[in-house]
């Protein structure tokens, strides 16, 4: 490939439907505590070093380079 696969997120969006009895103020409650726990938006919301790192036959990979891994 001639590197030219890009990609890019210009939002996300999450819904969470609920059908029950249960009191209003408990539900949003438990939406807010899903909310919290989910990793996903947390992550989102309070970015987190990434490491990315690819090993090729046992030995690391320099993605930088046209070297091939010796």
């Amino acid at each position: 490939m001639a590197e030219t696969v890009h990609t890019s997120c210009t939002g996300v969006e999450t819904r969470l439907e609920i059908e029950s009895e249960e009191d209003p103020s408990k539900i949003a409650k438990l939406a807010r505590v899903s909310e919290a726990g989910c990793y996903v938006i947390q992550s989102l919301r309070n970015p987190t070093p990434i490491s990315f790192q690819v090993s090729l036959n046992g030995q690391d990979l320099n993605l930088h380079s046209s070297e091939k891994p010796g």
